[in-house]
């Protein structure tokens, strides 16, 4: 792995670290999901990339905004321990 991440490459090695069991079966799902939408470096990604995403969740894919919410956690969990790397807080 570089030391550029992709969300879904930092998703599959931090899981262990952020959730245990059915639940980080469960969260691994939702970051293929969403890399499948847009898997690129983490520094690449924008605010609006996430708007974006979760407004296919509720528009294409017609899930409920507390489905969206639940994606949302998936993705703040997965990408704000790299930032406290990066900057080391």
């Amino acid at each position: 792995m570089t030391d550029t991440f992709t969300f879904l490459e930092y998703a599959k090695e931090e899981a262990s670290r952020i959730c245990v069991g059915k639940h980080r079966e469960r969260s691994i799902a939702m970051a293929e999901r969403f890399a499948d939408f847009r898997d690129t470096s983490l520094s690449c990604y924008k605010p609006r990339n996430i708007h974006q995403f979760l407004d296919h969740v509720t528009d294409d894919w017609e899930l409920t905004n507390n489905t969206a919410k639940q994606y949302a956690t998936v993705w703040l969990l997965g990408t704000l321990p790299q930032y406290f790397k990066t900057f080391h807080l």
